[in-house]
């Protein structure tokens, strides 16, 4: 299957790897400790017969740790899923620091288009600026209505700091967010009532 890697790269200089746990017992956790939450679990979700592509989403930050960050993430995809499969291309995504509408308006365009149709999807929007988790989420809700592609996973690294040491790391799933929303704006109420009382009983299931 061709599966499509698709990870924000962090900025900060130096970016202390961690062991995650997780709630889903369907997931395979590593018990090595890694920078990338992604990488704590995706040599489970690696097939040796798929095709990957990796992309990097990154923001050029002036002191250029954006560059150092990458080739962490390439190493540490090397030691965690080498064995299984070699990605067949590995693709940046460079925006400037200094963000405004057109620089927001390219990175949606850029992962659009390396979003291939029917591919499978996995994601992780732990690190970067704010506004990228939005851009990436839009972009995966078009793949999933337009392109037919499966968004297996959203993952986000939570940690809780104590006197600036992260803590508790938990590896979360957001996917659900690309489900929900796409059914939130199909729905259609006659009255905002009937809106609140329809979004309720859904997010009981």
């Amino acid at each position: 299957m061709r599966k499509i890697i698709i990870c924000n790269v962090a900025m900060r200089e130096s970016v202390k790897p961690l062991v995650y746990k997780s709630d889903d017992q369907a997931l395979c956790v590593s018990n090595q400790p890694v920078t990338y939450p992604i990488l704590s679990c995706l040599r489970g979700l690696l097939d040796p017969t798929d095709s990957v592509k990796v992309v990097l989403l990154c923001k050029c930050d002036p002191n250029g740790n954006y560059l150092r960050n990458i080739e962490q993430f390439k190493k540490e995809f090397t030691k965690q899923c080498g064995n299984i499969v070699t990605p067949s291309e590995i693709k940046v995504l460079n925006t400037e620091f200094d963000e405004d509408k057109s620089a927001t308006e390219r990175m949606l365009s850029e992962i659009v288009a390396e979003c291939e149709e029917g591919a499978e999807i996995i994601s992780d929007t732990t690190y970067g600026t704010k506004t990228l988790p939005v851009v990436l989420l839009a972009a995966l809700s078009f793949a999933v209505k337009h392109l037919e592609c499966t968004v297996q996973h959203v993952f986000y690294g939570q940690v809780y700091f104590q006197a600036g040491v992260p803590t508790n790391p938990k590896l979360c799933d957001l996917s659900y967010l690309i489900y929900l929303n796409s059914l939130l704006y199909t729905l259609r109420c006659e009255s905002p009532d009937k809106a609140r009382q329809t979004l309720e009983m859904l997010l009981k299931f």
